[in-house]
């Protein structure tokens, strides 16, 4: 881990040495366009001097058109390194931000682990926390199918214990109107004896007179 942290370092090191070099040269460049710049204004001063001068000033004006001409090819150039060197600006940040991020990763790995450790403790826990609830679950639901058992069990002595007595109920009904009928039977006999008696009663008294 320390290893490859020192690492990490001295590359970050490396590329902070690396963009000071950049940094002088693009100075360099900015210091060679500034140069060809003035050396091309001297070079179109110079060839305007040798037009004015005739023939005396023809040579003079070929050399001065060579060195606008080298100028410009110096200009290009310069433009070309300063497009190299945006680049490597570019990759050398972009380097320099990943050997940041990948110190700082480095520095919290530790608390990284020990998270994720913890985390995974807190998993397990969780699972057999639901491990339980789900035997729980499951001894209920035994306990639950058992209890249905038995009320199916009492439904059927109810529905067996109420025939039951709807049956005894009609054998009563049937025997209370048996002796209903016997009563009325009763009471038309004892109805058809007291009108005997009266009627004998009367025989009698019609006899004594």
């Amino acid at each position: 881990m320390n290893f490859t942290k020192d690492t990490i370092l001295n590359m970050e090191a490396r590329v902070g040495s690396f963009g000071t070099n950049l940094e002088q040269i693009k100075g360099a460049t900015d210091l060679i366009t500034s140069i060809a710049a003035k050396t091309k204004l001297l070079a179109l001063n110079a060839a305007i001097e040798a037009a004015r001068a005739g023939d005396a000033g023809r040579g003079f004006g070929v050399v001065a058109a060579e060195i606008r001409q080298l100028s410009d090819e110096s200009q290009n150039s310069v433009k070309s390194i300063e497009a190299v060197v945006q680049d490597l600006f570019l990759e050398m940040k972009a380097t320099a931000e990943v050997a940041e991020e990948s110190v700082e990763q480095f520095e919290s790995s530790n608390d990284i682990v020990i998270k994720t450790e913890n985390s995974f403790i807190k998993i397990v826990e969780s699972i057999n926390r639901i491990n339980d609830m789900i035997g729980e679950i499951s001894r209920k639901s035994e306990l639950q199918a058992l209890n249905t058992d038995r009320i199916s069990a009492y439904m059927n002595d109810i529905n067996a214990i109420s025939k039951k007595s709807y049956d005894q109920s009609q054998t009563l009904y049937e025997g209370s109107v048996s002796q209903t009928k016997g009563l009325v039977n009763v009471s038309e006999e004892l109805d058809e004896l007291l009108k005997s008696i009266e009627d004998s009663h009367v025989a009698v008294k019609k006899f004594k007179i």
